[in-house]
């Protein structure tokens, strides 16, 4: 195991093993909460309590994810493919309000996101890898080089969403609405689509 600044742990093994980690950064009960609201989850249960502090704040508060997004802009750079200083795997979000948090490089990997509200958001290299993200509002995100592929997207509204570099494959992308999104060197191999909307898309370079 190593640490890094900031507080973030990350092992070799750990997501190989998919068990939820870091159980003595939190109190008994608070831990029995959290395990309550989020059966499947397999991140760091130190990183869920800190996002769910954020998300109980009142949408619109000037102060909310102010704390996570400074702590956020402590770690190392997201694209070092050695730390991986946000895990959130297997968390049960649904309809979550997400706007205004910085969730670049994060992990999401099966999380339950559907009817989350992600509108504005920066998940720049984020992983979402077979998440349900059903229904949910991604407009104008910023999801460069994020990985969904096996992703639910089923009629997530995506009107301006930047896709560019982003792989999919695989994803479920019926009755999405995608338009004037950016999916240039996107790739969409084995994507499920029909009654998409990609009206004044830009697909340029995309694997299709």
């Amino acid at each position: 195991m190593n640490s890094q600044p900031g507080g973030a742990i990350f092992t070799e093994s750990r997501r190989a093993s998919r068990a939820p980690y870091n159980h003595a950064a939190l109190a008994p009960e608070r831990l029995d909460e959290l395990r309550l609201r989020h059966p499947g989850f397999s991140g760091d249960w130190a990183h869920l309590a800190r996002l769910e502090a954020e998300l109980a704040i009142e949408p619109g508060s000037a102060e909310r994810f102010e704390r996570w997004n400074r702590w956020r802009l402590e770690q190392p750079a997201v694209d070092n493919p050695r730390f991986e200083p946000v895990h959130l795997e297997g968390a049960s979000l649904r309809r979550a309000d997400f706007r205004g948090a910085n969730l670049d490089g994060a992990f999401f990997c099966q999380a339950e996101l559907a009817g989350a509200d992600l509108r504005d958001v920066s998940g720049k290299r984020a992983n979402f890898h077979a998440a349900n993200l059903a229904r949910a509002d991604l407009s104008r995100a910023d999801l460069t080089g994020a990985q969904m592929d096996e992703a639910s997207l089923v009629g997530v509204i995506a009107v301006g969403v930047n896709l560019s570099q982003a792989d999919l494959t695989g994803a479920d992308l019926d009755e999405a609405d995608c338009r004037e999104s950016r999916l240039s060197s996107a790739t969409l191999t084995k994507i499920r689509a029909p009654h998409i909307i990609l009206t004044d898309a830009d697909a340029c370079g995309a694997l299709l």
